[in-house]
């Protein structure tokens, strides 16, 4: 009896989630690709990846730290919380345009499009690595000593990934149909860098704004990667537990928005 192929617009989630491990080699060839365009004839390379978020931290001590005298505004508590930042908001202006970016490749051949944005959290992961191995030599000479803590440090670093999919995902489908979105990219990123503590400790807010603060999924990232990295006293159970939660609700709807998108994208690109 002759096989049967039938071809349908939408997919049972775990035909989807099998083609996704199928096709994992293009997510990491994808990766690749885009950070090698990224870096390509550049005057400081890879470097950059380290240059910028390091410039930025020295502008933010100085304005949190020396003019606003905010408590955890030293150079590494600002270092620490940058770095889960700039992961996000790498992946958020990469992964939110990487349909757009990838017009020939969504509209020409099959595979499963949450490959493209999953890839640019790949690229934003090389630049993480690369600042906590500065961040850790920058410790070692500030004498901060790693404690069992620092094992912990895979953990919070999946918490990244975990919190930061579900808004690139948002994004990303919304710019299937809205394409002037993309010009709010820079605008979040820039506003978020204030209302998230980065500059400061989130123990300087005062308690009444506290629980409004924790519901920014990034803030239990951020508090973790310092209690874990610099030995921070208290460790941040309520953030955590809002991080969890928020990023969960995120990640539902962007994984909802981006699945009924994806049924019409090649079309609507």
């Amino acid at each position: 009896m002759p096989l049967t192929t039938i071809i349908t617009p939408r997919l049972p989630i775990s035909r989807y989630f099998a083609d996704l491990k199928a096709y994992g080699e293009l997510m990491f060839f994808l990766a690749e690709r885009d950070l090698a365009v990224r870096y390509k004839q550049t005057f400081a390379g890879i470097l950059w990846a380290i240059l910028v978020p390091l410039i930025t931290v020295a502008a933010l001590s100085f304005v949190f730290g020396r003019v606003a005298k905010l408590q955890g505004s030293s150079l590494l508590m600002v270092y620490a919380g940058m770095i889960p930042w700039q992961f996000f908001s790498t992946g958020l202006s990469m992964g939110g345009m990487s349909l757009l970016g990838n017009t020939s490749l969504v509209t020409k051949i099959y595979f499963p499009r949450v490959i493209l944005p999953l890839a640019s959290l790949g690229v934003a992961f090389v630049d993480l690595v690369l600042n906590f191995a500065l961040i850790l030599i920058i410790g070692a000479f500030c004498g901060v000593e790693p404690t069992a803590r620092f094992f912990t440090l895979p953990l919070w670093i999946a918490l990244a990934f975990y919190v930061s999919l579900g808004p690139i995902l948002i994004i990303a489908a919304a710019l299937v149909h809205y394409r002037d979105l993309r010009f709010l990219i820079p605008f979040v990123i820039q506003f978020g860098l204030f209302v998230t503590p980065i500059g400061y400790s989130i123990s300087v807010v005062p308690a009444a704004l506290q629980p409004f603060f924790i519901l920014n999924p990034l803030v239990g990232v951020i508090e973790g990667v310092r209690w874990a990295l610099l030995n921070t006293p208290q460790f941040p159970a309520a953030s955590l537990m809002a991080s969890i939660v928020v990023g969960g609700l995120l990640l539902l709807i962007g994984g909802m928005s981006f699945l009924r998108a994806e049924v019409t994208m090649a079309d609507d690109i």
